[in-house]
């Protein structure tokens, strides 16, 4: 089964430009292809998979026994690589993370982590969840979850829970979010 989940990630990036998303580490030029998942729900306390689609953001006053945790899976090769070789960077971690409209910003609860059977890196368990603001997933090899050590991998502008207006207006924020406040992080778990 994780077999052909990576031939199946492997053949939707080829169908992709070459480099779907371009990062420099340590002086090197990787690729990275995101591929969302099935979304996840807490039920007694252990996630599991639903049959939604990922990302889903989570309505503010949803009670937490609904919320559906975003989940994606990321592959990662050398830029020079032709054939994509999965590779496995030591303390390489994504993480979301969130810009809010007031300065504020903040990261989330998840997991993730590198599954060394498919050679994919898994990230789940994210309560994405309805603020004024744009969700973003950033790339670090740092154990913070801050600006300062981290880069964006991506904004999240598309959410599969919500219809067209309602994306536009998610997206907006996204291109128009202001730049953080130096005192302005914190962190929330869920």
């Amino acid at each position: 089964m994780k077999l052909l989940f990576v031939l199946t990630l492997l053949a939707s990036v080829t169908a992709q430009a070459h480099c779907p998303t371009e990062i420099q580490i340590n002086q090197n030029a990787y690729c990275l292809a995101i591929k969302w998942q099935n979304a996840e729900q807490k039920v007694k306390g252990v996630l599991q998979t639903t049959p939604q689609s990922s990302p889903q953001l989570v309505a503010m006053q949803e009670i937490p026994l609904k919320w559906l945790y975003s989940s994606a899976a990321f592959v990662l090769w050398k830029k020079s690589d032709p054939s994509h070789q999965p590779q496995f960077l030591e303390n390489f971690r994504i993480f979301p993370y969130m810009h809010m409209a007031n300065g504020h910003h903040h990261s989330t609860g998840y997991q993730f982590e590198y599954d060394a059977i498919s050679e994919h890196y898994v990230l789940h368990g994210m309560a994405l969840m309805e603020m004024t603001g744009c969700w973003s997933l950033r790339w670090t090899l740092q154990q913070n979850e801050d600006e300062a050590t981290s880069q964006l991998l991506v904004d999240i502008t598309h959410f599969e829970n919500l219809d067209n207006e309602q994306n536009a207006t998610a997206a907006s924020f996204c291109s128009s979010s202001p730049p953080p406040m130096n005192n302005g992080e914190h962190h929330h778990q869920h």
